[in-house]
């Protein structure tokens, strides 16, 4: 969530049931957001409690795969539920015009589509939530305020995605995972022999128990419809840690270091964000001090001038991404480029920037284009890529932070990035600092005989989530589609199936015994026995 917001402070671990306003109290963005935030867990953890991980109510069952009789996949309208998220389809669909999944021009799923070769797919739903402001949907603007910004929303997202299963391609997949698995599992097994102490020890077990998960994962074969969901990873398979530079180590202990303090003159939330995915030695992250929220409408250009809605905020020297809907929903980075000159509604940038580049041009067919202020910057120490991002560079897990590979943001602020993560375009953390402390609100490291560790934090977001939808086969040229449909009755017997068909008949179900004036006692219906659909099927495909 790309917001103005002084913090995020929801955590499922303090078990908080609500937020309780005090009478003459500063009341803060935080306040409000938590309160939703408890709310919507409870909500949705009561629904994967009644519902399970994923299920579509069978009086309005959405998201079942059917073809045409030009052979090509539609999605039914309906709803689903996903990990307790509300999933709704307004209106059957093609897959390739999905309202929020536009599709790029080498979609393998596609290209089966419309080739008809032998090939099996796996289907299936992927789930997230999105941030939008009044960029991307400009009704949430009141008008009666002339142009100011007021508040923003969080919007679920679907896409119904495809996974390969032609015998060699998953193969060479799983080759190249394989290969880094391995080698990170060979790396935690020699870094565990030199351990130095518990805690370093509990660490790089812990790493090494989800590795060898993993590789379990990879190796079974894929044949009901839950099997491939271990391959999908909701956030990116990496973790993060920060802190305040401690300064130059005094011996003296009457002595602090001046420099152990985060020096900014303002308080900030600090978003460290991957740019391009991948692992070490490939993946970049980009920063900004105000949590990304710095962002203005793309309205067109001129020369190597951009011309915006608003250019406050910006400055000469700032690193700006260029990027629209399509890319976002896409999971891929934009174009980054430095400003050279900042004037009303006009951002210049160097005149090679956007001409030598093959990446984002702004044109009409843009869907709600935007600049957004990145504030990392090159110094003695730190040299940007030739895109304007930061190479990630790790540090072993369990490494003390005297060992660690520590990477300066500004003002005294560090983070670190754990050895064997894989990035993923757009997962996120978030740290907040603070003047009146001088530090920034992360937990509390762990010391050990090596020294202190920082503790490591995975993705604040982006969080995807799951669910299997079917298998589609191409033999001979005929399409066949083996669903794993999921589907759950009311819990109420007046609404079965069967009751529900026309002429039906809707009287009151007694469930206890009950007083019924001039008739004495009613004793309770027999209740009506649990229904196949909500198991969850295994499903052989069509090889």
């Amino acid at each position: 969530m790309k917001s103005d917001i002084t913090r995020d402070t929801f955590a499922v671990g303090k078990h908080f049931s609500r937020v309780i306003s005090q009478q003459g109290r500063v009341t803060l963005d935080a306040d409000g957001n938590e309160q939703t935030a408890i709310l919507l867990h409870y909500l949705r953890t009561l629904a994967v409690d009644l519902v399970g991980p994923y299920a579509a109510p069978v009086m309005a069952a959405g998201f079942r795969l059917s073809k045409d009789t030009d052979e090509r996949i539609w999605i039914s309208q309906g709803r689903y539920y996903v990990d307790g998220i509300l999933v709704e389809n307004e209106s059957s669909t093609l897959y390739t015009q999905q309202p929020h999944y536009p599709l790029k021009s080498d979609d393998a799923f596609a290209k089966a589509i419309d080739d008809r070769k032998n090939a099996d797919y796996w289907v299936y739903l992927d789930v997230w939530e999105r941030h939008v402001t009044a960029l991307e949907d400009d009704t949430i603007r009141e008008k009666a305020l002339g142009g100011s910004d007021t508040c923003t929303r969080g919007q679920v997202v679907w896409q119904v995605k495809a996974l390969d299963l032609d015998v060699n391609i998953v193969a060479a997949a799983k080759t190249k995972q394989q290969e880094w698995l391995n080698s990170k599992k060979s790396k935690l097994q020699a870094n565990l022999a030199k351990a130095k102490g518990p805690v370093e020890s509990e660490l790089i077990q812990k790493e090494f128990n989800k590795v060898s998960r993993q590789l379990d994962t990879l190796n079974q074969e894929l044949k009901t419809c839950d099997d491939p969901l271990g391959q999908l990873l909701p956030c990116s398979d990496a973790s993060v840690g920060a802190r305040v530079d401690p300064g130059p180590q005094i011996t003296d202990a009457c002595i602090t270091s001046p420099d152990s303090k985060y020096r900014g003159a303002e308080n900030q939330l600090y978003r460290v964000e991957i740019h391009r995915g991948g692992i070490a030695g490939e993946a970049t992250f980009k920063w900004s001090r105000e949590n990304g929220s710095v962002a203005t409408a793309w309205l067109g250009t001129s020369g190597h001038d951009l011309e915006v809605a608003n250019s406050r905020g910006f400055s000469a020297g700032n690193w700006v991404e260029l990027i629209d809907d399509v890319a976002e929903l896409r999971g891929i980075p934009g174009l980054l480029v430095r400003l050279a000159k900042v004037e009303t509604g006009r951002l210049s940038v160097n005149p090679e920037a956007l001409a030598s580049t093959d990446g984002l041009q702004w044109n009409e067919t843009l869907v709600n284009p935007k600049v957004r202020r990145w504030d990392q910057f090159e110094t003695e120490d730190l040299v940007l890529e030739d895109d304007g991002s930061i190479l990630i560079q790790e540090t072993p897990v369990g490494a003390s932070d005297s060992v660690a590979n520590w990477i300066d943001l500004e003002d005294g602020i560090q983070v670190q990035f754990a050895e064997g993560g894989f990035y993923r375009t757009g997962d996120y953390w978030l740290i907040p600092a603070r003047v009146a402390t001088g530090k920034v609100e992360w937990p509390a490291p762990a010391t050990d005989a090596s020294g202190t560790i920082t503790t490591h934090l995975s993705p604040h977001g982006v969080v995807h989530h799951f669910a299997p939808l079917g298998f589609a086969s191409w033999l001979s040229e005929d399409l066949s589609i083996t669903p794993c449909d999921c589907e759950f009755e009311p819990l109420s017997s007046c609404f079965s199936p069967a009751s529900m068909a026309i002429g039906a008949d809707r009287r009151r179900v007694v469930t206890g015994p009950t007083a019924v004036p001039g008739q004495g006692t009613v004793e309770p219906a027999t209740p009506k026995q649990g229904s196949a659909r909500g198991k969850k099927p295994k499903v052989t495909p069509t090889h």
